[in-house]
C-alpha cells in the first residue's frame, strides 16, 4: 500500500504543477492580449509595419481567449497546442519579414511557444495515463463482479 500512496502523492503533485503552469501561462497570455487591446502605441507600430489596427484587436482577442481557454480543463490541451504553434509561427516570421525585433523578444517568444507546446504534450500524456488507469480499474471491477456472480450461483 505504501507504493500506492506514493503514486497518488506523485499524481497529485503532477496535477498541481500542471495547473500552476497553466495559470502562469494564462495570466501572461491574458496580459499580452489586454496590452494589444488597450495600448494605442501597438496599433501605431503595427501600422508602421503595414498591418492594420484591426490586426492588433484580433491578436489581442486571440491571446485573451487563449489565456482563458488554458484555465478550462477540457480545452487546455488544444488551446496550448494551437497557441504554441501560432506563437512559434510569429516568432519565425518576424525576423524573416525584415522586422527589427530585439533578440531578447525573440527568445522570450520562442520560450513561450516551447512552454505552451510542452504543456500541451504533458496534458496529453496525463490524459492518456488517466484513461489507462480508469480502464484498468474498470477491468478489475468487471472481473470481480463476474467472479462473485459465479461463486454465489
Amino acid at each position: 500500500m505504501k507504493s500506492h500512496h506514493q503514486w497518488l502523492r506523485h499524481r497529485r503533485t503532477e496535477r498541481r504543477a500542471l495547473l500552476g503552469l497553466r495559470c502562469v501561462l494564462a495570466v501572461v497570455l491574458a496580459t499580452l492580449g489586454c496590452g494589444l487591446w488597450f495600448a494605442p502605441w501597438v496599433a501605431e507600430e503595427l501600422g508602421r509595419v503595414g498591418l492594420g489596427p484591426g490586426l492588433a484587436q484580433f491578436l489581442g482577442a486571440s491571446l485573451l481567449a487563449g489565456g482563458i481557454n488554458l484555465l478550462v480543463s477540457r480545452l487546455a490541451m488544444r488551446a496550448a497546442f494551437l497557441l504554441g504553434l501560432s506563437i512559434a509561427g510569429i516568432t519565425v516570421s518576424l525576423p524573416e519579414a525584415g522586422e527589427k525585433v530585439s533578440p531578447g523578444a525573440i527568445a522570450l517568444m520562442a520560450l513561450m511557444a516551447l512552454a505552451l507546446l510542452l504543456l500541451s504534450a504533458a496534458l496529453r500524456l496525463r490524459h492518456r495515463a488517466d484513461a489507462a488507469a480508469w480502464h484498468e480499474m474498470l477491468a478489475r471491477y468487471a472481473g470481480g463482479e463476474d467472479r462473485r456472480r459465479f461463486r454465489d450461483a
